[in-house]
């Protein structure tokens, strides 16, 4: 059952100061959180329609978080689609670490893209050309925002970011 204090707690995930005090930040839709779930960021919670949890329940076995089944109308007020039936996650956020390039290595520096959509299509436009290190100036957009995640359809899973 979803409580209270769990609504609330993904709404803060809604902001930045909440999601950077956290650690944490949430993935939405299908695709998305299949992707997350098949990745190597750690998932502490998972909330689904009991028609996703079903048509992926292979999957689901080995997953180790919580998991809480909910409805569509659930998964609408606490996440940001005005249509999702499938599932939110709540996600851990990687450690920044020091950026070192390889050779021969394709880069993609970003400086002052500030809207998250424009960013989200951004690195999935890169993961798909193989381009899996970014560099961020301060300016840019935060990683993590819901509508940069959202708008990377899942690459965000594939590339690594430094700032």
């Amino acid at each position: 059952m979803l409580s209270k204090n769990t609504v609330k707690f993904i709404k803060s995930l809604h902001q930045k100061k909440y999601r950077s005090e956290i650690g944490k930040f949430f993935v939405e839709g299908e695709k998305s959180v299949l992707e997350v779930l098949q990745s190597n960021f750690t998932v502490d919670l998972l909330l689904s329609t009991e028609s996703f949890a079903q048509k992926n329940s292979g999957m689901l076995r080995t997953y180790r978080g919580e998991l809480i089944q909910v409805t569509q109308n659930q998964l609408e007020q606490v996440g940001q689609y005005q249509s999702n039936d499938a599932a939110l996650a709540v996600v851990r956020m990687k450690e920044n670490s020091a950026f070192e390039p390889a050779n021969e290595e394709l880069i993609l520096a970003l400086d002052d893209v500030r809207d998250p959509g424009n960013l989200g299509t951004i690195i999935r436009v890169a993961d798909w050309f193989g381009i899996k290190k970014l560099v961020f100036s301060p300016q840019t957009a935060e990683f993590y925002n819901p509508k940069v995640i959202q708008a990377t359809m899942g690459s965000f899973t594939r590339v690594q970011f430094f700032l």
